[in-house]
């Protein structure tokens, strides 16, 4: 394939990276005004074609569900029941629908105070083994105090799995990908450019001619 056969959009991502050497696929879609999706097949061609490479990466952005912003609001079930139970270190489990929770909160609660350590229930009572400090998941949730949406570290993602399979949060994935061009497709930008600023043979008619 010579210069001539490759379209428009590919001869501006060829001379594009030959100015700023290698560039995320959001950021050429915005300056080629096209979106990702498309831009991808279209890098995806010049890369097979020899003239590119190309990195693709994925990132994740956090939302909460509904339940997720109830809980927000309120703290997880499990942290209003260590919160109600207090110093005292054990409560009988028929107390706590008698503290404001339902009898869904307190199904849940029970279950990640065991999950998570904190506590065991024995004879009927739910007995507390330590004040546990605020957990990852917990700081996680707080932080949409602040924002909307927020994007994943690899630090938080254990954390954020767990979430996930609780229904608390939703992940949307957005590709990207980092594109610079090969050696060959150096050369290849680098006839664009010499093509783009030679002039153009203008042929003189005559009256002769015409005749």
């Amino acid at each position: 394939m010579n210069s001539f056969e490759l379209s428009q959009t590919q001869r501006k991502i060829l001379k594009f990276l030959l100015k700023e050497k290698e560039a995320r696929i959001s950021q050429l879609a915005k300056e080629l005004n096209i979106t990702q999706e498309g831009l991808f097949s279209v890098t995806e061609a010049l890369k097979n074609l020899g003239f590119l490479d190309l990195r693709e990466t994925e990132e994740r952005f956090l939302k909460l569900t509904e339940e997720g912003k109830l809980y927000l609001k309120q703290g997880l079930p499990e942290r209003r029941i260590i919160n109600l139970i207090g110093r005292c270190g054990e409560l009988d489990i028929s107390s706590l629908y008698k503290l404001g929770l339902s009898k869904e909160e307190v199904a849940i609660g029970l279950k990640w105070i065991k999950e998570k350590n904190w506590g065991y229930i024995q004879k009927g009572k739910l007995i507390i083994s330590k004040v546990p400090e605020v957990g990852e998941d917990e700081k996680i949730i707080q932080l949409f105090h602040s924002a909307e949406v927020i994007k994943e570290s690899e630090d938080i993602k254990k954390a954020v799995d767990v979430l996930v399979r609780r229904n608390l949060l939703t992940i949307e994935v957005k590709k990207d990908g980092v594109v610079q061009l090969t050696e060959k497709g150096k050369e290849e930008a680098q006839k664009l450019e010499k093509i783009g600023f030679e002039p153009q043979e203008i042929k003189v008619v005559s009256s002769y001619d015409i005749l």
